[in-house]
């Protein structure tokens, strides 16, 4: 009998859905480690802690979640798979976002916290949607192209793009802008821009009418594109 070739997906979703909340648990705890384990923390310090939390949140999302499923077999069910992989990811992080609206945590504003909650949704969507037009392209019985480290290569240099040019720019520290499009075209620079500190301005964060532009419109075609996907995929008979 040849092996079973789909036999580390026997627990799916279940063993994804523990292994992704074990993450953000992970997360919560390296990013509390550095602000104390004993007494109150005061807001101001704690929204440090906040903004690590977010950061390894949208890492995982961008970075981790692809180079687990590119290291996988291929499944049976492509969109009914990859759809269960974004609605795991997303409920728990967002259950991560929510509670930083609270005065005693990061106190950020709601419309923070909406903005935040669908720009990690976008980005998720974005993953659910190259993994399912990757994955559902093709015979289903060969690997498909361009190889998987190709893949993920193209992950990294679109975390890293953006960010790097923003530095370089001197964009990220230009307060005359209301948005840093560099930036923001990276998962974890545009989380970190709208959580980014503004008490000089009288408030714990702030989303600008141009956040809110990029975030619906990155949103509007992360779905379109999963969509389309959808739509091309093959699935297993």
């Amino acid at each position: 009998m040849p092996p079973d070739q789909w036999a580390h997906r026997r627990g799916e979703p279940r063993t994804f859905a523990a292994a992704w909340v074990a993450y953000l648990f992970g997360g919560v705890a390296i990013a509390l480690l550095g602000v104390g384990t004993m007494g109150l923390v005061a807001t101001d310090v704690y929204r440090a802690a906040a903004r690590l939390m977010i950061a390894i949140t949208f890492v995982a999302i961008w970075i981790f979640w692809p180079m687990l499923r590119l290291s996988q077999e291929r499944p049976r069910r492509v969109v009914s798979a990859f759809a269960a992989d974004f609605l795991l990811v997303v409920i728990p992080s967002w259950a991560i976002v929510w509670p930083q609206t609270l005065a005693w945590m990061a106190a950020w504003p709601p419309e923070v916290c909406l903005g935040l909650s669908l720009l990690l949704t976008a980005w998720s969507a974005l993953v659910a949607a190259v993994l399912t037009w990757y994955f559902g392209r093709g015979p289903i019985d060969e690997d498909p192209a361009p190889s998987r480290w190709i893949m993920m290569v193209a992950f990294v240099l679109i975390a890293c793009i953006g960010p790097t040019l923003s530095i370089a720019s001197g964009a990220y520290a230009d307060k005359s802008v209301a948005i840093d499009l560099f930036g923001m075209s990276s998962p974890v620079g545009g989380a970190m821009q709208l959580v980014a500190d503004q008490s000089a301005a009288g408030a714990a964060a702030s989303m600008t009418k141009e956040h809110w532009v990029f975030v619906l419109s990155l949103l509007a075609g992360s779905l379109l594109t999963w969509g389309l996907a959808v739509f091309a995929a093959r699935e297993e008979a």
